[in-house]
């Protein structure tokens, strides 16, 4: 710890910079959707990510703006191991983050869903499944705090119940690493096999693989750290390692897809609306893809 000191302040503020910054372009986006389509009201599976990605950004912003100033940053991981505020923001954001990115994924099934015109009902299921799947973390999550926090178990237990923390969150990671790997491969798979190639659709496909690549390498990497963490516990102290973690698993891939929105016509399309239009006349590429199920016959015959 004592070559990497003289740097902390650095890394600390980097971050924190970096997730304001995020929160920022999250949050404009956000108001830039509600404020050019007042008449679109619903619910949309893009509104909820950036609402995720702020909200995320925002608690990261304030555990590393706020918190790092209230400490003394030379013993800013060292001095803080049993500070309930500290555990509660720095692991709030992992599963609101972990929200956000199932999101993702939950918009590349009903894609699927629509492009190859399946039953609603089973994506019904798997949207229960994903919802279930949200609550029954959060719920998980609040259990480890109570134990961690507000009981009066031994220092032994509450190391045990850590560990056992870690290794929950990491497998949930490996999994939600495995669901980017099989349904945006299955997406691209999808678009290649469109019979008139395209600007458009070429664009498209390298969007929904680099989304694949980092977000699955990100996740993979998240599990893999947090592993490491329960096993050798100062690599969780090694300021270097922290940015590291916190740029490839969070930052970059919440920032390309804040690229890809960006460079997207606004949505107006709800959950449970398609196919309708933005005021440019042109369909937005949107996270609930209801630009990729017009479509669908083309796909159809090709096959």
């Amino acid at each position: 710890m004592e070559d990497y000191e003289p740097y902390q302040k650095t890394l600390i503020w980097s971050l924190c910079g970096l997730y304001g910054l995020l929160g920022v372009l999250s949050f404009a986006r956000l108001c830039r959707i509600w404020c050019c389509l007042p008449t679109h009201a619903g619910i949309t599976l893009e509104k909820l990510f950036l609402f995720f990605c702020f909200e995320g950004s925002l608690l990261r912003t304030i555990f590393f703006g706020i918190l790092v100033v209230l400490k003394d940053v030379n013993n800013f991981f060292l001095s803080i191991d049993d500070d309930s505020t500290f555990l509660l923001l720095s692991n709030l954001p992992r599963i609101v983050f972990f929200s956000t990115f199932c999101l993702l994924v939950l918009s590349w099934i009903e894609i699927l869903y629509r492009v190859e015109n399946l039953q609603q009902g089973s994506f019904k299921k798997k949207r229960n499944i994903f919802i279930t799947l949200n609550l029954f973390v959060y719920l998980l999550q609040g259990l480890f705090w109570f134990f961690l926090l507000y009981s009066g178990i031994s220092e032994h237990a509450k190391r045990t119940i850590s560990l056992i923390e870690n290794l929950t969150f990491s497998f949930v990671a490996i999994l939600i690493s495995i669901s980017f790997i099989y349904y945006g491969g299955k997406l691209f798979t999808l678009l290649k096999d469109y019979k008139e190639a395209s600007e458009d659709l070429l664009r498209r496909q390298c969007e929904v693989l680099s989304m694949t690549l980092i977000c699955s390498i990100a996740f993979a990497l998240r599990g893999i750290l947090l592993i490491l963490t329960s096993i050798q516990t100062e690599i969780d102290k090694n300021a270097y390692l922290l940015f590291f973690y916190c740029f490839l698993s969070e930052i970059l891939p919440c920032s390309l897809l804040l690229v890809i929105l960006s460079r997207s016509d606004i949505t107006s399309s709800g959950i449970s609306q398609t196919g309708t239009k933005t005021r440019s006349g042109h369909r937005g590429g949107s996270l609930d893809g209801s630009d990729y199920g017009t479509s669908s016959r083309t796909i159809n015959e090709s096959h």
